[in-house]
């Protein structure tokens, strides 16, 4: 088995039974997730076309007149 960046740096595996806390970082996410971040993080694109493309299709999901998304 490799060892992930953590276990190579000597930490420890914890499990944040408190909600939201800066202190352990930030959370897990799925693995759909970290395959469809893979996904986007394998090309460059224009960010300001990105953000303009982004909107239009959640405008278009939610029905609003228009959406920016901003983080």
């Amino acid at each position: 088995m490799t060892q992930n960046i953590y276990q190579q740096l000597g930490l420890k595996q914890v499990i944040n039974a408190c909600g939201k806390m800066t202190i352990l970082g930030v959370s897990s996410v799925a693995p759909e997730v970290m395959q469809a971040t893979a996904r986007a993080a394998s090309a460059f694109v224009e960010i300001d076309r990105l953000v303009d493309r982004t909107g239009e299709r959640v405008s278009r999901f939610t029905g609003a007149e228009d959406s920016y998304i901003t983080s």
